[in-house]
């Protein structure tokens, strides 16, 4: 494997929460849904939290967009 590539691998296995998403692994999974985003939103491509757990009571790791950030959950109300 050449040098490029190896540090490519790292790079990505480094990532907070790249092996969950790769492997589909969430730890805890907080009630509510994730905010719809607007048509055309586009938000930092950066992995600010690696799932529900990483983030602050009452938010979830939502897409912003490009990455994902913690946002405050909205109420799933098509489980009533």
């Amino acid at each position: 494997m050449k040098l490029g590539g190896f540090l490519l691998l790292v790079a990505l296995l480094i990532q907070p929460g790249f092996l969950e998403r790769l492997f589909c692994v969430s730890v805890e999974q907080r009630p509510g849904k994730c905010p719809v985003l607007p048509k055309g939103t586009i938000g930092l491509c950066a992995e600010f939290c690696s799932g529900d757990d990483s983030c602050p009571s009452g938010q979830k790791c939502c897409s912003n967009g490009c990455g994902h950030s913690c946002q405050t959950a909205v109420p799933d109300v098509s489980r009533r």
